[in-house]
């Protein structure tokens, strides 16, 4: 794993999900990566979000595939795009939320939960 990768994760596993900052252009990306997708520059730095965001697009699982009985045993759950705050788009799921409930649009804040050993960001509805 990369650096940039490790260190998103050791933030999240902190309950403090850090992204990338391009401090040439003033603006914040996602995924991490060495460089600036917006102005290429390699003068980066992690802040930490807001936590604050929205629902851009989301799915219903209802049959998840993979080997993972983890994610069968969750079903049905919702995977969403969601907005930060920092204008970056992320997939995550949304949790403590009814199916039904989930809209585009609607207003979420992260919360860090434990799967299979490692913590993922998570967000519900605010």
């Amino acid at each position: 794993m990369a650096d940039y990768d490790e260190a998103f994760w050791k933030s999240v596993d902190n309950n403090r999900m850090e992204i990338p900052f391009c401090r040439s252009c003033d603006e914040f990306f996602f995924y991490p990566r060495p460089f600036c997708p917006n102005c290429w520059s390699k003068d980066i730095e992690r802040r930490p979000i807001s936590g604050k965001g929205s629902v851009w697009s989301y799915s219903i699982v209802h049959f998840p595939h993979g080997p993972n009985e983890g994610w069968k045993s969750r079903v049905p759950y919702i995977v969403a795009l969601v907005t930060l705050a920092e204008n970056v788009r992320l997939m995550s799921n949304i949790v403590d939320c009814a199916i039904d409930d989930v809209r585009t649009g609607m207003d979420v804040e992260v919360s860090y939960r434990p799967f299979d050993g490692r913590t993922l960001p998570t967000f519900i509805p605010v």
